[in-house]
């Protein structure tokens, strides 16, 4: 099973609001959220975690945030088969989870943007692809999402360059694995893909937008 929660973060929050957010978060992570100085970055933050609660309500109602581990490369995760994955960008955050995959997801406004200066993070594959297309702009954000999602999948992060992961294809190899890669209709001016250790079918992944907190 695939869930995806997402929310809106598009005004700014009451100083007795932030307050109440943070609450459920642990020590470590208010703290974490505080050393950001941009107010909306420290609100998206505190969503991706109270998104992710409201996952764990659905798949692990027995887990809390206490009970978070990290990787050698540390990349959040729970004991068991739950896995999930948090992004945000510009006003929307979203969390997603699986009960059976690892799982990665990433979104991006669409924005302009100097398409040149990503070059030498793109394989020679993905750069000749962005340059083909009609909508340029529109072809680098669909590779620069399912590349950050599978970086993400994988929990690796900065340890792998990117212009060593061709991800043109909707199904590739990794270490002597596969990944699948589905892209999702999340909101206007973005976009959104997942990656998941297991083949779906697209229609299964469930989305959905909740109501502000509080």
């Amino acid at each position: 099973m695939q869930e995806v929660y997402f929310i809106k973060n598009d005004h700014e929050w009451s100083s007795d609001k932030f307050a109440k957010m943070l609450l459920p978060l642990t020590e470590d992570m208010r703290n974490k959220i505080l050393a950001y100085k941009d107010g909306r970055d420290r609100q998206s933050r505190i969503l991706g975690k109270w998104l992710l609660l409201k996952l764990l309500e659905r798949f692990e109602p027995e887990l809390t945030l206490a009970d978070l581990k990290h990787t050698e490369f540390n990349k959040p995760y729970f004991q068991g088969p739950f896995n999930f994955s948090i992004a945000h960008s510009a006003e929307m955050v979203l969390c997603a989870g699986s009960s059976d995959a690892e799982i990665g997801i990433d979104m991006e406004q669409i924005i302009p943007i100097e398409l040149a200066s990503y070059e030498e993070q793109l394989t020679q594959n993905e750069w000749e692809y962005i340059q083909k297309a009609s909508d340029r702009l529109y072809a680098f954000y669909q590779i620069w999402t399912k590349k950050e999602a599978l970086l993400k999948a994988l929990g690796r992060g900065i340890a792998i360059d990117l212009n060593t992961l061709d991800v043109c294809a909707d199904v590739i190899s990794y270490e002597s694995k596969k990944y699948w890669f589905y892209q999702l209709s999340i909101a206007e001016g973005y976009i959104v893909h997942i990656a998941t250790s297991v083949p779906f079918d697209s229609g299964s992944i469930s989305s959905e937008m909740l109501s502000d907190p509080l």
